[in-house]
């Protein structure tokens, strides 16, 4: 597997959190290269990056997730965002791709920018804005606000 230099550079800035993008959905072709399939906006929202997923070919996502928590030492509202890493494969693909996607995963995971929240979603009802905000939140020692 290796990487584009427009992905491997799109990696670092979302890392730095120099990334103009709301999302990056990423795309791999059968030789193992991973692309940038579809960037966007700074200010889109969760709607229009679910409805950027194609209903029927798996792809990976990062989407840097915008929250609001309350700090439990000062109660202090704070304002956080965390990189989620998706894996989206829909039930809906070939088999193929499904065993290529899942197989790739980690190593696509690890070459990118650092997340400690995962979302593996095989339909649309596996991307729930609520539920990925409460994993997003768990490492933190605030109390999310939803």
């Amino acid at each position: 597997m290796h990487f584009s230099p427009e992905c491997l550079a799109l990696f670092n800035n979302m890392q730095r959190g120099k990334a103009n993008h709301r999302f990056v959905i990423f795309t791999m072709n059968d030789q193992g290269c991973v692309d940038i399939s579809q960037l966007g906006s700074e200010t889109a929202e969760f709607d229009e990056f679910v409805a950027a997923l194609p209903a029927n070919k798996a792809r990976y996502a990062l989407y840097n997730l915008q929250y609001t928590a309350q700090d439990t030492s000062t109660r202090v509202l704070v304002a956080r965002h965390k990189l989620i890493f998706v894996q989206w494969i829909p039930n809906e693909c070939s088999g193929k791709d499904k065993m290529f996607y899942a197989i790739n995963a980690p190593g696509v995971r690890l070459a990118g920018p650092s997340t400690n929240t995962c979302v593996q979603a095989c339909s649309m009802a596996d991307l729930d804005l609520d539920a990925i905000k409460q994993s997003a939140a768990r490492f933190e020692a605030e109390k999310l606000v939803v």
